[in-house]
């Protein structure tokens, strides 16, 4: 066993707690209402601003706002009388973010230096918002793309590597801008838990079509296969966004941007980075599973999944089919709205000099995205057929040193490793020592009852099972897992398939006769 694998006494709340330090507020707060895990957004105040979103809508019609996009809805809000809710809870409304997005596969990075940096950003950028209160927190998570994540509750999540490649303060308050936009904005409501899982009841489809468990023969595609479903079911627990949201978000982003100061270069480099990201991820599955005719916005395609069945393909045509609106009609749109409302306003001069002194420098950020980068090299290079195993342990033991030693993205990397040699018991210690966090990924739950299944242990998997129903909450998905591995330790599931019947969902239903004969098949998460 390698030294970075020697498990650790880790303070289970130092990671539980960080997020409670770094909080940037209007005043006090304001919430739709506090989403409990397993239920729904509520629904108060969703039509607060439909007078002045209406006129926003999908197209391009700037000349036909009389205000700035803010000052509208600073109108709007205060001819509604928002005010705070009674009884609620700011800080356990953010505990469900941060809970939705370890579901989500992501974990927490313990960048204190950087988080109050990030959170000063936001402060400013909400220092011109006069509509109503608004809270907003922000974390940087362990996780891969250029991307950020508003949840409903006004958790902002920011991958590490996103820090990485941005250039300046200017593009990073612009992303922050953006998801702050889409918290203001209230569009989790329409993006609620129930949508949610319906697009992972699809995915789970897609994922039993991709087979799970690892070949020797093959590790190579399997891992590829494993990683191409983790980004499917992962997608499914990240808001998305009509093209009218996007609308609203990035003319909301920019007044937010303009008025503290910041350039609107930043915005552009965003919204540019932004749409290369989502091609990027897309092209992950057509390299490997899809054929594609024509271009833009006439572009088509259709999926070669071994076994998927046609229904579950069209579902995964209409989900990946929903691109970002064409990228030079967003920022013609952005370099229009700042022509007719900020003509006069000063244009300030991008500067990196800030970025670099307080992210790219800081010692803490260093260490952890040079881990990622480590971790995420050990799992590219074993999707390609060939690598010496050698280098590819180099690398994973370097991504879990040090203060990463916990981290979930690091230790799936070694997990991966371990398993892909054979290796269970210290496959699953690297499980073990993410877990011990007290922050670890939904990834990292699943992944043991996986491999407990695949081994055997029945008892093991359904405890197992038990254990992420504790941590994350019960969720509908996962009965086709538990009548899975209770009809494989012999004992009647007829009653558990009736329940499957109870949720008036007939792709659960169905996944729920397979389990119950012997067709199903889970996979890595």
């Amino acid at each position: 066993m390698e030294p970075g694998e020697q498990a650790k006494d880790v303070n289970k709340n130092s990671y539980t707690n960080f997020f409670v330090l770094f909080s940037t507020s209007t005043s006090a707060g304001f919430l739709d209402g506090v989403k409990n895990f397993g239920g729904t957004v509520a629904d108060t105040g969703k039509n607060v601003f439909n007078k002045t979103k209406s006129v926003v809508g999908v197209g391009d019609v700037v000349d036909t706002l009389e205000y700035p996009f803010i000052q509208s809805l600073e109108i709007d809000a205060q001819e509604h009388n928002i005010t705070q809710q009674e009884n609620y809870s700011y800080v356990d409304a953010l505990k469900q973010d941060v809970l939705m997005s370890r579901r989500a596969g992501e974990s927490i990075e313990p960048l204190e230096n950087v988080n109050i940096y990030l959170n000063k950003i936001a402060a400013k950028l909400l220092i011109s918002w006069k509509g109503y209160e608004v809270n907003t927190s922000i974390y940087v998570v362990s996780a891969e793309g250029y991307t950020a994540v508003a949840r409903s509750n006004g958790g902002i999540f920011i991958p590490i590597e996103t820090l990485n490649l941005i250039e300046s303060e200017d593009e990073l308050a612009a992303l922050i801008a953006h998801e702050i936009s889409h918290v203001i904005l209230k569009h989790h409501v329409v993006d609620n838990l129930d949508i949610t899982l319906d697009k992972t009841m699809q995915y789970a489809q897609i994922g039993l079509a991709l087979k799970g468990g690892f070949n020797q023969d093959n590790i190579s595609k399997d891992l590829l296969n494993f990683q191409i479903a983790n980004f499917l079911i992962t997608d499914a627990f990240f808001p998305k966004w009509n093209r009218g949201q996007e609308n609203e978000a990035d003319l909301l982003g920019t007044d937010l941007l303009l008025n503290a100061g910041y350039s609107l270069n930043g915005m552009m480099s965003v919204l540019k980075k932004l749409a290369a990201y989502e091609n990027e991820k897309e092209e992950i599955i057509f390299a490997n599973y899809a054929k594609s005719e024509g271009e833009g916005m006439n572009a088509s395609f259709s999926l070669d999944i071994g076994g998927l069945v046609e229904q579950s393909a069209n579902k995964l045509q209409d989900s990946l089919a929903k691109r970002h609106q064409d990228t030079d009609k967003r920022l013609n749109r952005l370099n229009n709205y700042v022509k007719k409302f900020y003509r006069d306003r000063q244009r300030p001069d991008i500067s990196t000099e800030r970025y670099i002194m307080m992210v790219k420098k800081d010692k803490q950020f260093i260490e952890h995205i040079e881990g990622f980068q480590a971790s995420k090299t050990a799992r590219n290079q074993m999707t390609k057929v060939g690598t010496n195993f050698t280098e590819i342990e180099s690398n994973a033991i370097k991504g879990v040193s040090g203060n990463n030693s916990s981290d979930s993205f690091a230790r799936l990397a070694m997990f991966e490793l371990r398993k892909a040699q054979g290796d269970i018991p210290t496959a699953l210690k690297n499980l073990d020592i993410a877990m011990e966090s007290g922050s670890a990924s939904y990834h990292i739950y699943y992944q043991k009852y996986i491999t407990y299944l695949q081994a055997g242990d029945f008892d093991a998997a359904i405890n197992q099972l038990n254990l992420i129903d504790n941590e994350f909450g019960k969720e509908d998905i996962r009965l086709p897992n538990r009548i899975d591995v209770v009809r494989k330790s012999g004992n009647p599931v007829e009653l558990m398939v009736a329940e499957c019947l109870t949720k008036g969902n007939m792709d659960l239903f169905q996944m729920c006769q397979q389990a119950a004969n012997g067709q199903y098949s889970p996979i890595g998460i």
